[in-house]
């Protein structure tokens, strides 16, 4: 399965569809932020989002749509949003909770866990409770109505005590079938501020999603996913979900990160020939070579300014070349041609 939704701005998609995933971080990180502006992108594209929410409300919700662009007869059509007081699967609210379940969303988002295993009458350190509520609500949406679930949630304060998954029971991690991503504040975020989050990918289930990250920290097990920059400076606030740095950092082996050089240049070519006409997919195809090197291929060449992405026909971004990637010019390639090393004949 490939995810293909919250997409970065070198066309890599980070949330799978009719999987479970979260998004943890401590409070005032921008958690609910992020995942509320591809709420965003799937409202304005024309498909639904389900959003159960146990920390906000309706107006504060919508508010923050509209602000990030949403198009309000848009929210009103394909946004569903859900705050439940009780069990939604309690006896008096069934007939609501099997309607909920009996649409289709593209995105279903669950806003406030810890508040949500309070309501089930669930204890957020007992794996078996955690384990049970992910069963019963979250699984239950991914299944029936085909969305990526994203949970939202927080995180110990005690950094030496934190791990990758969200507070509580290690079961909040076991239990997701998509990927984990925990959010890290590098700039604040705030009104007339230009803050940044870093999304970190703990877990990733399906495996989709890791080739297309940083370096891998051995110390947490993580990488970095995304980099996500929220402007408030001006007149209306400003998103951008840029891809991780691919150099550098803490390397599992010590090494440089690879560096698949051929590959680069043969995706430079493919999409020098069609230029705003393949999305990333196509490009690896026609590229040819290992499936998961090609893509990273891309991946490079788009945080290094060769390539460009625009929307698509399908809604998937499409690549065009800014300028070409030849090994010969790159030092970091085995073929470097270093005009300082040749032999003079005059």
């Amino acid at each position: 399965m490939l995810p293909s939704l919250f997409e970065r701005s070198d066309g890599q998609c980070l949330l799978y569809p009719g999987l479970v995933h979260s998004f943890h971080g401590e409070s005032e990180s921008g958690k609910s932020l992020i995942i509320q502006v591809e709420c965003v992108h799937r409202i304005n594209s024309g498909q639904k989002v389900l959003y159960l929410d146990f920390e906000s409300d309706v107006v504060s919700v919508v508010d923050r749509l509209v602000e990030f662009g949403a198009d309000p007869a848009a929210v009103a059509e394909h946004f569903r949003y859900v705050q439940p007081e009780v069990r939604p699967d309690s006896v008096a609210e069934r007939r609501a909770w099997e309607e909920v379940l009996s649409g289709t969303y593209a995105l279903a988002v669950i806003d406030g866990v810890t508040d949500a295993l309070g309501i089930f009458g669930c204890s957020t350190i007992d794996n078996d409770d955690v384990a049970g509520w992910i069963r019963t609500v979250p699984k239950q949406i991914a299944a029936r109505t085909g969305a990526a679930v994203v949970l939202i949630d927080h995180v110990t304060k005690d950094t030496s005590t934190r791990s990758r998954w969200a507070i509580g029971g290690q079961a909040k991690m076991a239990g997701l079938t998509g990927a984990a991503y925990t959010v890290e504040v590098v700039a604040p975020l705030g009104r007339g501020m230009r803050g940044e989050v870093v999304l970190k990918i703990a877990k990733d289930r399906p495996g989709a999603v890791r080739p297309h990250c940083g370096s891998f920290s051995r110390r947490d097990r993580t990488q970095e996913a995304a980099r996500i920059v929220v402007d408030s400076t001006g007149e209306s606030p400003t998103v951008s979900i840029g891809a991780p740095s691919f150099g550098g950092g803490e390397h599992a082996g010590g090494q440089d990160a690879f560096r698949p050089t051929n590959l680069m240049q043969r995706v430079s070519e493919v999409i020098e020939k069609q230029p705003a006409e393949l999305t990333k997919n196509r490009v690896a195809e026609k590229a040819g070579g290992k499936r998961q090197s090609t893509l990273l291929a891309v991946d490079i060449l788009r945080s290094e300014g060769y390539l460009e992405t625009t929307p698509g026909k399908s809604g998937h971004s499409v690549y065009s070349s800014v300028k070409p990637y030849l090994e010969t010019d790159d030092p970091k390639s085995d073929r470097y041609a270093n005009p300082g090393n040749a032999l003079r004949m005059d």
